[in-house]
């Protein structure tokens, strides 16, 4: 074989490889902009789009332990204010107001709700809507309250009355 030909050979298999690298780079990209579709779909926050129930579980599960409360006292709070059960509880409520003005699944009266929140123009809808918030306040309050009477019992009453007590609420808590 002569050079001539040994060029034309030797270019035809470069050529050819250099499409098939070609190929296999441009299969690469689709491959990145699948990835990158998929991590947008996964980022979707789910917990935002999940029912009250599953809210308050997840927002209990965050900010009671960052806010050193205990689970059954976190849970309890929300089950004798509210009525919350479990996860599972697909007709709780949680937009419920009292009678003196307390505000959604922890029942924070709006004036306790901005105080903890260091913000004075926080809305009661806010505040009755937003379950993360309001978990999130309860529980912040909580770790306050048990930080003052260094007694989780004593912290109870006073969430519920304003008074430093044990009472009831608190008693139903640890039952």
């Amino acid at each position: 074989m002569n050079i001539t030909k040994l060029n034309k050979v030797l270019f035809i298999i470069v050529a050819i490889i250099v499409f098939i690298l070609m190929l296999i780079l441009d299969l690469k990209k689709d491959n990145i902009k699948k990835l990158e579709y998929d991590n947008k779909i996964k980022s979707v926050d789910v917990i935002k789009l999940s029912p009250p129930n599953l809210k308050v579980y997840h927002s209990i599960n965050k900010y009671a332990p960052e806010n050193d409360v205990p689970y059954f006292v976190a849970f309890g709070v929300v089950r004798e204010e509210t009525g919350y059960k479990n996860p599972l509880d697909f007709k709780y409520v949680h937009y419920q107001t009292s009678p003196t003005g307390a505000e959604g699944p922890a029942q924070f009266i709006m004036s306790t709700a901005r105080d903890v929140a260091k913000d004075k123009s926080l809305k009661r809808i806010e505040v009755r809507h937003n379950v993360e918030l309001n978990v999130q306040l309860s529980m912040i309050y909580l770790n306050q309250l048990n930080s003052r009477y260094r007694n989780w019992k004593v912290s109870l009453g006073y969430y519920n009355t304003g008074y430093p007590i044990i009472n009831s609420y608190a008693l139903n808590i640890f039952s």
